[in-house]
């Protein structure tokens, strides 16, 4: 479970939630309501990762256990995959990437 801020039609303006359901929701706020919703978000869900506090998607794989699970066999090439895209900004709620 966790929360990006993420890019939608080319502008910083919207978050992505991920469940633990590999389900993902987009929200689309201006930029100033983001960054509000985005700590109300991180106060409230205390079970939410906040991937933005890495800076950087390198810094993102880093810190976590992905790739050894992908070297160990427990995910797919397709979910390694998918993953890296996803740290990478990558995601199929914006059409116009």
């Amino acid at each position: 479970t966790g929360i990006h801020r993420r890019r939608y039609l080319l502008r910083n303006t919207a978050l992505e939630v991920f469940l633990d359901n590999h389900r993902s929701f987009m929200f689309n706020f201006n930029a100033t309501e983001r960054e509000k919703v985005h700590s109300v978000l991180i106060k409230v869900a205390t079970n939410l990762t906040d991937y933005s506090k890495y800076q950087s998607p390198q810094k993102v794989l880093k810190h976590s256990d992905l790739t050894q699970r992908w070297q160990q066999g427990e995910i797919s090439n397709f979910e390694y995959i998918m993953e890296l895209n996803t740290l990478a900004g990558r995601t199929y709620n914006d059409l116009s990437q």
